[in-house]
């Protein structure tokens, strides 16, 4: 299954270190590039 995800989700599984759940459960996940400029880039 292949998703595209939002920054709330990376921003929650970020805080409590589970961002390989995303992998784990849809294989592919896509980030746009203005919510990876959100999380990433602050």
């Amino acid at each position: 299954m292949i998703i595209i995800c939002d920054s709330s989700p990376l921003v929650a599984l970020s805080i409590i270190d589970k961002l390989d759940l995303l992998d784990k459960l849809f294989g592919e996940v896509y980030v746009p590039l203005s919510v990876f400029g959100e999380v990433a880039l602050q």
